[in-house]
């Protein structure tokens, strides 16, 4: 049985004279067969990594009290908000992180809203992204208002099991303060 130059799809084969073969009908098969597998296989990659890429967003689940002189804390985050990520999720809320299933490279994002006990004056606050526990970029630039906005995003690479978080930095130790918190995940390449 011949095959084609780039799949090696079987098709049937008739060497002149052309003979009925009973053998054409199996052939044939085979042919449908291997071309709906490699179709299939086409639209699971074009729907994982154009339709569908695994992407998530957490949150905290409640406004978190900070009391001073706290400086630096990492987020604990604890409510999953979305999770597109078929078979597995991504937010791992054990681990009150991202839990990356695929290695690649994705799209990140965080933003934080403090507040300050009692209200009145500025929050410089910033954040940065620790992978596995560790930071991984350097501070965002630190807000300036009355109510602490900050956020941040990046492209960073992942290895399958590793987990994404946030720290955050109060510039000021004084004052009690809260927040709430969310971060996201979007695939753009697996590799």
């Amino acid at each position: 049985m011949d095959q084609t130059l780039n799949y090696g799809f079987p098709y049937p084969e008739c060497d002149e004279p052309l003979v009925k073969d009973a053998s054409d009908i199996i052939q044939l098969e085979q042919l449908a067969t291997a071309v709906d597998t490699e179709v299939q296989a086409l639209y699971d990659t074009a729907s994982q990594l154009l339709v569908r890429p695994d992407s998530v967003r957490m949150s905290t689940s409640a406004v978190v009290p900070v009391l001073s002189p706290i400086q630096n804390t990492a987020v604990a985050y604890t409510s999953l908000t979305f999770d597109n990520t078929p078979g597995q999720q991504m937010a791992d809320l054990t681990a009150q992180a991202i839990r990356f299933v695929e290695t690649g490279y994705y799209l990140v994002g965080h933003y934080i809203v403090a507040t300050r006990t009692p209200p009145g004056g500025t929050i410089p606050v910033s954040v940065r992204f620790l992978k596995n526990g560790a930071p991984v970029s350097g501070w965002s630039a630190r807000s300036s208002i009355d109510s602490g906005m900050a956020s941040s995003h990046t492209v960073l690479r992942f290895d399958a099991g590793d987990t994404l978080t946030t720290e955050i930095r109060m510039d000021i130790v004084a004052i009690d303060w809260q927040y709430i918190a969310r971060i996201w995940a979007y695939q753009l390449m697996a590799v």
